[in-house]
């Protein structure tokens, strides 16, 4: 489970949005109460998610298509660097994900070490 933002931002969660606000709040779970700060996503929940957040936020602009006007105002050299670099990110994710799956099963979670290791591999590499 992990929370998105951007690199770098802190992360500030606000338990008066409407939205994510109630996940935050405290709730019972086994007998106690736990403070919630992780909400689980599935990719569908994810992507309707970004849907809702481009029609609000964005000016019904989806993030991709912002993305692809700001890459076009790199020089050429650049943009090949960029889309190189993000099809070796691309894959090297879908790797890692496949190898959770494997060795988890189908519907596997993945959590914050997951991706933490899958940086620092990265990284590595």
């Amino acid at each position: 489970m992990m929370l998105w933002r951007h690199e770098g931002s802190p992360w500030i969660a606000d338990v008066k949005d409407e939205e994510f606000g109630a996940s935050l709040l405290t709730t019972e779970e086994e007998g106690g109460t736990k403070n919630k700060t992780e909400v689980t996503m599935t990719m569908s929940d994810l992507l309707a998610d970004q849907e809702r957040m481009d029609a609000a936020e964005h000016g019904g602009n989806s993030l991709a298509d912002m993305g692809v006007r700001a890459m076009s105002t790199l020089p050429y050299m650049q943009q090949v660097k960029v889309v190189s670099d993000y099809k070796d990110f691309a894959t090297a994710l879908k790797e890692k994900l496949a190898s959770i799956q494997n060795a988890r099963g189908s519907g596997a979670l993945v959590t914050a070490d997951d991706i933490k290791d899958f940086m620092s591999e990265l990284k590595r590499n």
